[in-house]
């Protein structure tokens, strides 16, 4: 299982050829012969890109510019020396700054521009690692990047890194230290080192042991905090998950809830309509006590179990317990017995007064 990618694998590997050709251990100094040159990225989205800029006597501008679609339409960081600032601007119809710090030159003495664009949010830094200029890019799509100067600077130290690399989730080359890995999508979770990802070869990639323990078919945003800045990339745990499902069609009061799992994997955390409960698990069943259970109202309930193979739902019906009816024993009277004595007594006397008058008439 390999976190799905968006980028075409035979483009992303020409353009890693090329500016590995343009960028890699090369400066490219400006001086007034090459004015007109350019270096290109072809279609970056997500980069670090940096150089240094040197105004000379004179100078007024050099720009970083990048998102160019080949019809004037650019974003620029724009080290202004004739302005005394540091500027991002939209050259679109027109040039619109949108954000801009101040920043004092010197003359002869560089300054190291560096363009970080993640997730649709440039960021500028000038020599040090906070941004001075951080901006949202309303219809940013990629596109061509490129060094260009107006006026007396001398632009060198170029350096490119394309962070949607061909291998890993995210690329940051070397120089960088991962300070930590954090899951937005589910909860801003802290990652383990080691254990759930791994920065080899200057790549980030999020372990599938980890991923497996989230929904399947869902993309994530991660962000990875490094000793240079904050970077977002997106993954989608792209796997089959193990599906539950509850042992009977309907439980009853006083009864243990059974879930059975369709693999033997590890339940983490057992959710019933949002609420963390208790559980028992033995192979692929998974068992909630029936003085839990007893604290659900009648009706159906949402169910979510964490296991270490996907999230899956189900639902489970508690109904009121059924009640068995057993026969009460009636009170003794002995109604009977003295319905039966007085009719023996009754005929008793019936026959001895049917005597007496019997023998009254002989006589």
């Amino acid at each position: 299982m390999k976190p799905v990618k968006t980028k075409s694998g035979v483009f992303v590997c020409l353009a890693a050829f090329i500016l590995a050709a343009l960028f890699t251990g090369i400066a490219f100094p400006w001086t007034a012969a090459r004015a007109e040159e350019e270096s290109y990225a072809m279609n970056a989205e997500n980069f670090i890109y940096s150089a240094e800029l040197t105004p000379e006597a004179g100078a007024r501008k050099a720009s970083l510019v990048f998102g160019a679609d080949g019809n004037g339409s650019d974003w620029k960081a724009v080290a202004d020396a004739e302005g005394g600032k540091i500027a991002l601007v939209r050259d679109s119809e027109g040039e619109t700054e949108l954000r801009s710090a101040v920043y004092s030159f010197s003359t002869g003495s560089a300054v190291k521009l560096t363009v970080v664009v993640n997730e649709g949010v440039a960021k500028i830094f000038a020599d040090d690692d906070v941004a001075i200029v951080t901006c949202k890019l309303d219809g940013y799509s990629g596109g061509g990047i490129k060094a260009e100067r107006d006026g007396e600077f001398t632009v060198g130290g170029e350096s490119f890194t394309d962070t949607d690399a061909p291998y890993g989730d995210i690329y940051f080359g070397s120089g960088y230290n991962v300070l930590k890995v954090v899951n937005l999508t589910d909860g801003n979770t802290m990652l383990a080192d080691k254990a759930d990802y791994e920065f080899e070869g200057g790549a980030l990639t999020v372990k599938e042991s980890y991923l497996e323990t989230l929904e399947a078919g869902r993309e994530y945003l991660f962000r990875a905090v490094t000793s240079f800045t904050d970077f977002n990339f997106r993954v989608t745990a792209d796997f089959t998950s193990v599906t539950a499902k509850p042992a009977v069609e309907k439980y009853y009061r006083d009864t243990d809830v059974v879930f059975e799992l369709s693999d033997s994997v590890e339940v983490t955390k057992l959710l019933i309509d949002g609420k963390q409960f208790g559980f028992a698990q033995n192979d692929t069943r998974v068992t909630l006590s029936a003085a839990d259970a007893n604290t659900l109202t009648v009706g159906e309930h949402s169910v979510k179990l964490f296991t270490k193979k996907g999230r899956p739902d189900t639902s489970v019906t508690v109904s009121e317990a059924v009640e068995t009816l057993v026969d009460i024993p009636e009170e003794s009277t002995h109604l009977f017995l003295w319905i039966d004595i007085a009719i023996f007594g009754t005929a008793i006397i019936g026959y001895a007064a049917y005597s007496i008058i019997s023998k009254t008439r002989k006589k």
